[in-house]
């Protein structure tokens, strides 16, 4: 009993890890083709820049979310939710990290 439980921790083990590589996989790659399109929309949508944003924070690329949200919040200052969501998450992550 005890070999078919650590069997299994080991078999979930690698599950949860092969999970978060895949996550943060979809993120790495997700923020590629938002960046093309963010650069064909002329950095003038809000959707757009929120979504390129979101996915710069979960590579932990914290300096570029912070530059998407100050181009989205001049071009669009009633749009709160990215400055709630990214841009505090992303400077305080910076604060955190230094």
């Amino acid at each position: 009993m005890l070999h078919f439980y650590l069997s299994n921790l080991k078999y979930f083990r690698h599950w949860w890890i092969d999970q978060f590589y895949t996550v943060t996989l979809l993120f790495f790659l997700s923020f590629h083709s938002l960046m093309q399109a963010w650069k064909l929309e002329f950095e003038a949508s809000a959707s757009v820049g929120f979504k390129l944003a979101f996915s710069y924070l979960k590579c932990r690329r914290f300096v570029e979310a912070i530059d998407v949200c100050e181009l989205v919040l001049g071009q669009y200052p009633d749009y709160p939710r990215i400055a709630d969501e990214i841009l505090r998450k992303a400077q305080d992550s910076i604060r955190t990290a230094a």
